[in-house]
């Protein structure tokens, strides 16, 4: 190559190289003037390989343009301006959003769950564990705290430190602020910890109109049980049995109210009434509510196996009732006939006591479907539990169990679901 040549193509790349630097001059330079290089955009940089020179520009230890001659890359310049360029660009948008580019304006965002707005902080330059003024609270805790799932998820994504936390503010006790189920279980999972399954959840049924129907579930811990009452009263499964897994199950029987707001309609009962528990539902009427439920979102719920009812029933108790073997006791705990007096119907859900679970009417009132399908009976049946209104004291007994074919639909049968995964 001639000198000629040489000297034009050094000329052209000097040209090129004071092109970039006046490109990034200008985007560096705010409207009025002064310098507004984005220290945490260029923190970001440091990953790459102008990591060192970057670190010392942001720490404001050396300047662009004298970083630029040590290195002698004008391609530094090009990264730069096109890095500043987008963190200005994403200024610009925000300000259109009426969005003001500052920790308070972003942690407002992450608060209103306004996703658009979060990223264009974030490609502006915004530090993604910018703490709240008000709280001291990070980004990811508030976004937690006001149940804002996919925002929380983008801060993980961006960077978010889960682990930012102490042993009475962290991202489990933000999630229990959130009330959703959901959100606590994305805590868990980021965080590697688990918390104490709590005594009551309470889930919210869609009903008529704006009208919501609680549904209260109980957790019932994992345990064993062994036969040894005063009156040889056999468990289920002869001597003794386990349950090796916690588990959530209805502080009630499912009520009227509550298979109207899964159902949307109320005509299946004999005895109305929003709070008496619904009857005259087949066991397949329950998987179509059960399915209802699940479509929810809120959870995994079934009829309770065979062990899991005695189990939750029973409570610790190895004698005739959950009480005792003392009948005397039924009509303080259930709704049932005896020798004297009876209800002439099924009652409002809750009136009696309850078992050392906290579970009410686990005996009387109606008997209740479970999952397990009845061995070599033909039609296909399944089992229910826990006597009724008409039954008497026999069959009110922990341990009493009967078969009805799968259709049928009497005024004395009921149920109640469990969900999974506590």
């Amino acid at each position: 190559m001639s000198d000629i040549a040489v000297n034009v193509n050094r000329a052209r790349l000097r040209n090129e190289h004071e092109e970039m630097k006046a490109g990034a001059a200008h985007v560096l330079t705010d409207a009025h003037g002064k310098k507004s290089c984005c220290f945490s955009l260029l923190r970001v940089l440091c990953k790459s390989a102008y990591g060192l020179a970057l670190g010392q520009i942001g720490s404001g230890r050396m300047s662009v343009t004298r970083i630029t001659r040590s290195l002698g890359a004008s391609s530094l310049i090009f990264v730069l301006a096109s890095c500043v360029t987008s963190s200005h660009e994403a200024r610009m948008e925000l300000g259109k959003r009426d969005w003001q580019y500052s920790p308070e304006g972003f942690v407002q965002a992450v608060a209103l769950g306004d996703q658009e707005a979060v990223r264009l902080f974030l490609a502006a330059g915004i530090d993604v564990d910018t703490r709240g003024k008000r709280t001291g609270d990070t980004a990811l805790m508030i976004a937690i705290r006001n149940n804002r799932l996919q925002v929380a998820k983008l801060l993980l994504k961006k960077g978010a430190n889960p682990h930012d936390q102490t042993e009475e503010d962290n991202v489990l006790t933000h999630a229990l602020a959130s009330r959703s189920r959901k959100m606590l279980e994305f805590a868990q999972e980021i965080s590697g910890e688990r918390l104490p399954a709590p005594p009551t959840i309470t889930i919210f049924l869609t009903g008529d109109g704006d009208v919501s129907v609680p549904l209260q579930m109980v957790c019932i811990p994992a345990g064993s049980l062994e036969s040894g009452s005063a009156t040889n009263e056999h468990l289920l499964s002869g001597s003794a049995f386990t349950v090796g897994h916690s588990f959530y199950m209805g502080k009630h029987e499912v009520t009227q109210a509550q298979w109207g707001a899964v159902m949307g309609y109320y005509h299946p009962s004999r005895f109305l009434g929003r709070q008496r528990p619904v009857e005259q539902v087949s066991w397949n009427d329950c998987q179509a509510f059960i399915q209802g439920l699940n479509a929810l979102g809120q959870g995994v719920f079934r009829l309770p196996t065979l062990v899991e009812w005695e189990y939750a029933c029973r409570a610790g108790s190895t004698s005739r009732y959950h009480w005792g073997d003392d009948p005397q006791y039924l009509l303080i705990y259930a709704w049932a006939s005896t020798a004297s007096k009876g209800p002439s119907g099924t009652q409002a859900v809750g009136l009696r006591l309850p078992n050392a679970f906290g579970l009410f009417d686990m005996t009387g009132n109606v008997r209740e479907w479970c999952q397990d399908a009845a061995e070599d009976v033909r039609p296909p049946s399944r089992y229910v539990r826990g006597g009724c209104y008409g039954g008497g004291e026999n069959l009110c007994r922990s341990g009493y169990k009967q078969h009805e074919f799968e259709t049928t639909n009497g005024p004395s049968i009921g149920f109640r679901v469990v969900m999974e995964g506590s």
